[in-house]
Parts: structure tokens; C-alpha cells; sequence
């Protein structure tokens, strides 16, 4: 039915791994659940992810600067709700993109988990602009 509608639907679903492998080499696994097994199946053991800090220490003054002002984007951009980053100017206000008070909380809030640090309620009010807020953030990172 999913499969036959014209609209994509998102369900959550628990699949016991075991049981679909069974399924498949029993030829009684659905295509539509085939790739599921196969990813289940090729799945490398699960990394620690890189913290933002240690992938700015890495990288010279320009690259890390870049790489913290595009994170940056991106969290404005997911806050606001936007597809794509580049709908974010970085010289624009943040209140002039949309913020309220609400959505500089929750970008503060993305930030400190991001990033580790204890930003201020007041983030996006002391840095005005996805640049300003970067180039702040990148300052406090740095060693």
C-alpha cells in the first residue's frame, strides 16, 4: 500500500537483524526489506565520531575557520528549518533570518552539544550574524 501511494510515509519500525537474514536466505525476505539485510549485513562495527575540536586542531587557521563557519550555517539553516545552507547569508542578521528567542535557544542548545562548550542564552544577541557567531566559536575552540 505504502509502495502503491504517491506520498513518501515514514514509519519506525524494530527489525530483529537474526530474523531477516533467516527470511532472506530462505527466499521469504520482501525486496522492499533486501537492502536492510544487506546493510545490516555490510555494516563496519560503529566509530566513535570526531569531535569539532579535534577536527578544527587538525586543519590550518583557513580551513578551520571555514569548516566552523559552514557548521555553523548548517545548525542556523537546521533551526530554521531551511533545506540547504546556502539559503543562509552569513553577513545577515540572525533576527532578520527569523530567530526569536525560542529558535536562539535551540540554536544555543545545538551548539553546546556540538561543540561542548557552555554558550550564553544570549549567543545570538552577542554575535548578530552566522559570521560573527563562527568566527567566536572557532576563537573558543582553538587551543
Amino acid at each position: 500500500a505504502a509502495l502503491a501511494g504517491g506520498d513518501p510515509a515514514v514509519v519506525a519500525a524494530r527489525f530483529d537483524p537474526a530474523a531477516l537474514r533467516t527470511a532472506g536466505t530462505e527466499g521469504h525476505l520482501p525486496s522492499l526489506l533486501a537492502g536492510l539485510v544487506e546493510r545490516v549485513d555490510g555494516a563496519a562495527e560503529p566509530t566513535a565520531p570526531v569531535s569539532l575540536k579535534a577536527q578544527l586542531a587538525e586543519l590550518a587557521e583557513p580551513e578551520g575557520a571555514r569548516l566552523m563557519l559552514e557548521t555553523v550555517r548548517g545548525e542556523v539553516a537546521a533551526v530554521l528549518g531551511h533545506d540547504s545552507v546556502t539559503e543562509i547569508d552569513v553577513e545577515a542578521e540572525l533576527m532578520d533570518l527569523g530567530f526569536d528567542s525560542l529558535t536562539a535557544v535551540e540554536l544555543r542548545n545545538r551548539l553546546n552539544a556540538l561543540t561542548g562548550l557552555r554558550l550564553s542564552s544570549t549567543l545570538v544577541f552577542d554575535y548578530p550574524t552566522t559570521q560573527e557567531l563562527a568566527e567566536y566559536l572557532h576563537t573558543e575552540l582553538m587551543p
